[in-house]
């Protein structure tokens, strides 16, 4: 993916279309890095989980994942509004951590999550802010 093919919402507090356009492309990104077994080892995917997840994850693997990546793209657009850290502790979930839930989604579920369910789970959990 090419630098300038990343767009993220415009500054100040995104439009519904916007969000929903960056969220499409966080996604398709996420599915990617999580479909690479490369990209796993780079992130060192492995064990990432550990103590993380519990039985209701297996219950709606889906709404977790998106859950995970819509407090991600919050904390993102908050920090972007920020003029300057307001010293709370980063609780963003790591790439490495949303890289190993959406794997872990896609086994639970028997089949790769496609970029328009993850998107609109994300959006969903986007709409409640």
């Amino acid at each position: 993916m090419q630098p300038d093919s990343w767009t993220g919402p415009s500054e100040g507090r995104a439009d519904a279309a916007e969000l929903a356009d960056f969220a499409r492309q966080l996604c398709v990104g996420l599915l990617r890095l999580a479909e690479s077994d490369e990209a796993a080892r780079l992130l060192g995917v492995d064990g990432t989980l550990e103590d993380e997840v519990d039985v209701a994850f297996a219950m709606d693997p889906l709404s977790w994942v998106g859950s995970e990546v819509a407090n991600a793209v919050r904390d993102a657009l908050d920090q972007a509004d920020a003029a300057e850290p307001d010293g709370e502790e980063d609780e963003t979930p790591s790439l490495s951590l949303v890289v190993a839930l959406i794997r872990l989604a896609g086994i639970a579920r028997g089949g790769r999550l496609t970029p328009e369910e993850l998107t609109a789970a994300v959006l969903e959990y986007l709409a409640e802010s």
